[in-house]
């Protein structure tokens, strides 16, 4: 299990195969390919770039009656130190 987080990119377009995203193409064409895909984007442009067809009408409703506000996007990451541990000088 692993990840990446990719900041100052912007995703144009998202492959849907079998209603899951299957890659995401960046503004300088590179395409990513992943397991799992977080956006941090409102969900209005979410939708926009994986597309219309891929969501239910009702979901689409209801994020559309949202006020728009301010909002964050936190992400927990852990690191594991083992160089350190298995030369006895932390953890």
């Amino acid at each position: 299990m692993g990840g990446k987080v990719l900041k100052n990119v912007e995703v144009v377009d998202a492959t849907i195969i079998d209603r899951k995203v299957n890659t995401v193409k960046l503004a300088d064409g590179t395409l990513l390919e992943a397991e799992n895909i977080i956006s941090s984007l409102h969900p209005l442009e979410t939708i926009k770039i994986i597309g219309e067809d891929n969501f239910k009408r009702i979901y689409k409703n209801r994020i559309n009656k949202i006020k728009n506000s301010i909002s964050s996007f936190g992400v927990n990451i852990t690191i594991i130190f083992i160089i350190l541990r298995e030369e006895g000088r932390g953890m």
